[in-house]
C-alpha cells in the first residue's frame, strides 16, 4: 500500500502529526520515505533581496517539513525493525553559488542531517540516502533533444529513476545518475566562476529557465512520484 500526503500548510504543526495518525492503521506496512519537500522563491537573487517571509517560507518548506514528516514516518519504520528514508537534495550542492546559496544552504542542511540518522538509525536496519539529482529533461529542450552531451546530463524522468532505484543502499548519498555524478565531480574542483557559469548554462539548456524555477520543481516532483511507485512495486516482489 502507497499512502502519498501533500502538506501545503506549513504553518499547522498539527498537519505533521496528523501524518501519524494516519498511518497508525497499516503502520506494519510503512516502510519507505521520500522526503522531497522543496521551494525556491526569487531565485538569482542575493540574500539581502529576500524578504523576511520568503526566508521562513523556505526554511519551513526544505528544512522544517522534512524534519517533521521524518519524526512522524521513523517510529514506524523502527518498531518494524527496517524502512528506507530517501532524501531528495538539490544539484548545487558542489560548491557554493552567489545568488542562490541561501537556497542551496537550505538543501545541504537535509544532506547532513540524512548523515545524523545514519548514525542513529542504522543499527536499527534503517536505510537513509541522500539523493542528490541534476536536472532531468522536461521534454521542451530543443538543445537536449539535438546535442548527444546534453542527452548524457538530461536524462528523462523514466531514465533517471531506473538508474536511481538501482543506487539505493549503495552509498550515504548519490546523484542517482551516471552523468549527474560526472558532473558533480567535475564541478567540484573548477574554479568558483567556472563553477557558476556551467550552472548557468545547464540550468537554461535544462528547460528550469531562471526565475522561480518552476520546469525544475515539476521535474524534481515527477521523479519522486515516479521513485516510490517503483519502490513500492519492488518491495511487494520482496515479501
Amino acid at each position: 500500500m502507497t499512502v502519498v500526503i501533500e502538506e501545503r500548510n506549513n504553518n499547522d504543526y498539527n498537519a505533521y502529526q496528523n501524518i501519524g495518525k494516519q498511518l497508525e492503521g497499516i503502520k506494519t506496512n510503512v516502510g519507505i520515505l521520500i522526503n522531497n519537500a522543496n521551494i525556491s522563491v526569487k531565485k538569482y537573487d542575493e540574500y539581502l533581496e529576500y524578504s523576511d517571509h520568503q526566508v521562513v517560507d523556505t526554511i519551513r518548506a526544505n528544512i522544517i517539513s522534512v524534519l517533521l514528516v521524518t519524526k512522524a514516518v521513523l517510529p514506524f519504520m523502527v518498531e518494524n525493525k527496517k524502512g528506507l528514508v530517501l532524501n531528495i537534495t538539490s544539484p548545487t550542492g558542489c560548491q557554493p553559488l552567489a545568488t542562490s546559496g541561501f537556497f542551496n544552504a537550505t538543501k545541504e542542511f537535509v544532506d547532513f542531517f540524512g548523515k545524523t540518522l545514519i548514525a542513529e538509525y542504522s543499527k536499527k536496519n534503517i536505510t537513509v540516502q541522500t539523493l542528490n539529482p541534476g536536472f532531468v529533461s522536461d521534454g521542451f529542450s530543443a538543445v537536449a533533444k539535438c546535442c548527444f552531451c546534453f542527452r548524457c546530463f538530461l536524462p528523462t524522468p523514466q531514465r533517471f529513476v531506473s538508474s536511481a532505484i538501482a543506487t539505493i543502499g549503495r552509498g550515504e548519498q548519490t546523484s542517482g545518475y551516471w552523468g549527474h555524478a560526472v558532473l558533480a565531480v567535475v564541478l567540484r574542483f573548477v574554479p568558483a566562476w567556472l563553477h557558476s557559469s556551467v550552472y548557468w548554462i545547464y540550468n537554461k539548456f535544462s528547460g528550469s529557465g531562471g526565475g522561480s524555477g518552476g520546469n525544475k520543481n515539476n521535474s524534481l516532483e515527477q521523479e519522486a512520484s515516479e521513485m516510490l511507485t517503483v519502490v513500492s512495486d519492488i518491495t511487494k516482489r520482496d515479501e
